[in-house]
């Protein structure tokens, strides 16, 4: 069944994460054509059954669907161009801009690729390797729903939109909110250190009160349908806020630590304030304040 649907598959750059969507293919049965600049990294998988092609031209040749595991959009192109797309379905996984994306695209469509899929992938090599990662796709819905089976080989998959950039996009969206997570992992060290508290302590106290996200989300939709200003808070107002982040930053401060993080919200929460939303919880000024700088960009 997966041959007559997909009779073979190259992947063209054999880093970790090449070498990880090789072994997850192998392993479901896939005949899979494999090209590195430097084959010495190819040896493991052909142990596995992959076919070490000469060059990239004869991977992609060989092949009915091209996965491009390669640094960047420009190495990719430099490749592509070298072995030829025509009558190729394309799935892009190089990290890149949004322009990037939908310029590759438009590469590979004038260079003949029958189908292209831009797709993302959300977690480590080895999650991709063992199929529970999560991939974000995003092109034609009818050439996602070809290959979806393909994708979820290396586990969960999601469609994000026509839009070519799309998947782009929501990784970047995701991104902001990891790297601020772990720079607020990071800070929330330094300020027990030097507040004098055990760094375990406070892994303690976050594992058993934890981020409500899910209610954060929540509550935003509820501000973001709202018309009109936000009303005053249910929970903690901006004001709380404040005077928790002055508190934190006064006694850090006095200990010779500084807490970029912490001061960069503190900034914008006493922006909020400013707008006439220190009353309001959070995600209500957060909204709110949405809504005015964009007033005031269009006014």
């Amino acid at each position: 069944m997966l041959e007559n649907e997909f009779p073979s598959v190259a992947v063209i750059g054999i880093g970790l994460m090449g070498s990880a969507l090789t072994a997850a293919l192998l392993r479901s049965g896939y005949r899979v054509n494999i090209w590195n600049r430097t084959p010495e990294k190819c040896a493991s998988l052909a142990a596995q059954g992959a076919n070490v092609s000469p060059s990239a031209e004869a991977a992609v040749a060989a092949s009915g669907i091209i996965i491009l595991a390669i640094s960047d959009y420009a190495n990719s192109k430099t490749v592509a161009a070298s072995a030829g797309l025509l009558g190729k379905t394309v799935v892009q996984i190089s990290t890149g801009s949004m322009m990037d994306a939908v310029e590759f695209h438009s590469f590979c469509t004038a260079g003949g690729a029958a189908e292209y899929m831009e797709v993302k992938i959300m977690t480590y090599p080895a999650l991709v390797e063992s199929g529970t990662s999560l991939l974000l796709a995003s092109g034609t819905p009818e050439v996602y729903i070809k290959l979806k089976p393909l994708l979820e080989t290396f586990g969960k998959s999601r469609f994000v939109g026509e839009i070519i950039s799309s998947a782009t996009s929501a990784m970047f969206a995701w991104s902001a909110h990891f790297q601020i997570s772990v720079a607020g992992v990071l800070e929330s060290i330094r300020a027990a250190k030097a507040l004098g508290v055990e760094p375990a302590l406070v892994q303690e106290i976050a594992s058993f009160v934890g981020i409500d996200v899910d209610g954060i989300f929540s509550r935003w939709q509820n501000a973001a349908d709202r018309i009109g200003p936000p009303g005053l808070a249910k929970s903690g107002t901006v004001f709380d806020y404040i005077v928790a982040a002055d508190l934190i930053i006064g006694s850090t401060d006095l200990a010779g630590i500084t807490l970029p993080v912490l001061n960069a919200v503190r900034t914008e929460l006493y922006k909020w304030v400013d707008y006439g939303f220190g009353h309001a919880d959070v995600e209500d000024a957060f909204e709110a304040a949405r809504r005015h700088s964009e007033n005031l960009t269009t006014g």
